[in-house]
């Protein structure tokens, strides 16, 4: 089970971004969770946007991934995910494809 914990949050008008990290057996993983919170008074927040919320909500995610970009660790620890070649295999080749080369 990934444990996703906060690490930064920052508000644009009515929406609210939450930034979260976790490492990983592949590497460190970042996720991003937008709310909605029109109403202060309100005890929730929503996952739902109306159309004039959308511009607003672009840029927090843009906002929100130029920050993930500036606080990430090394590249080193980035996800990395197995190459895949062409018969699916990972880190094999067809041989066929590769002794065919030479003729």
């Amino acid at each position: 089970m990934i444990d996703m914990r906060p690490v930064h949050t920052m508000t644009y008008g009515t929406v609210r971004i939450t930034i979260s990290c976790d490492r990983t057996p592949l590497g460190v993983v970042y996720t991003i969770t937008p709310m909605s919170c029109r109403n202060p008074d309100a005890q929730h927040d929503s996952h739902s946007f109306v159309v004039f919320d959308l511009p607003v909500l672009a840029q927090a995610a843009l906002a929100a991934h130029s920050w993930i970009l500036a606080h990430r660790v090394s590249q080193e620890d980035a996800i990395r995910l197995p190459a895949l070649t062409r018969d699916g295999q990972d880190g094999q080749r067809e041989s066929a494809a590769t002794e065919d080369d030479g003729e």
